[in-house]
């Protein structure tokens, strides 16, 4: 489908329509022909975020919990601005309704996640991350037993701030690390505890920095997609097909 392309300030990215280059531009792609049409493409980035968001929680290696981080970033803001298309069909009914979402993504969390984004796609850098873990003890017997089948090639299995997974040498000379989820009786056995912050302010080459939330990744990360989703399921019940 054919359609404009405008620029105007904007809280999200966009991917539409065959267009997908343009959230890498910042910009809002009007050119919808129903509400329906926008309903479907933002739940298509609420998808992508979702996923993205399933890989950094759960990725076996942590190269995919990296993209499972970008991903829920940068689609995740894609969510909004693609809905704010609606305004194409019933501006002033939208605007009444989504002032108050927006208002609540004023919010020093969501504020950093746009910058995060902005950081991401134009600098190519997600910030440092600080990561601890913490366990009460360790029983590497139980741990190996736990951990199952190795993947071919592993010399042996190491634990870190992203998890405990094997470990295995690549062609280039590195080494890369599967991770594996250790059973839940056994993590609590152990008390183990692995978490995550970002550790750095966001966006300060692009106006006001915004300083790191201090709640874990996993935990941000998780509520932001959830408020995304209900976001979402909201506008389906408001503008959708009755």
């Amino acid at each position: 489908m054919s359609g404009s392309v405008s620029r105007g300030p904007c809280w999200f990215s966009v991917s539409a329509h065959g267009l997908r280059r343009a959230w890498l531009k910042g910009t809002s792609v009007a050119g919808y022909e129903r509400i329906e049409d926008v309903l479907r493409e933002t739940q298509h980035m609420l998808q992508l975020a979702q996923i993205g968001l399933d890989d950094f929680l759960r990725g076996d290696r942590g190269a995919r919990r990296t993209a499972g981080l970008f991903n829920v970033v940068v689609f995740g803001r894609s969510v909004t601005l693609v809905l704010q298309n609606i305004r194409h069909f019933q501006r002033e009914a939208f605007n009444a309704w989504y002032a108050p979402y927006e208002q609540e993504m004023q919010g020093a969390r969501y504020r950093y996640l746009v910058k995060l984004r902005d950081q991401m796609l134009k600098e190519g850098r997600q910030g440092a991350i600080n990561r601890s873990m913490r366990a009460d003890y360790l029983n590497p017997g139980h741990i190996q037993s736990a951990m199952g089948k190795p993947p071919p090639g592993a010399t042996g299995w190491a634990m870190d701030a992203w998890g405990i997974g094997w470990t295995v040498p690549m062609a280039d000379g590195s080494e890369e690390r599967f991770y594996v989820d250790l059973p839940d009786d056994l993590q609590n056995e152990m008390n183990l505890k692995i978490t995550a912050w970002f550790a750095e302010e966001a966006g300060g080459h692009h106006g006001a920095p915004v300083a790191p939330p201090p709640e874990p990744i996993d935990v941000l990360l998780t509520e932001y997609v959830d408020y995304l989703a209900r976001l979402v399921d909201a506008a389906h019940l408001e503008f959708g097909p009755k």
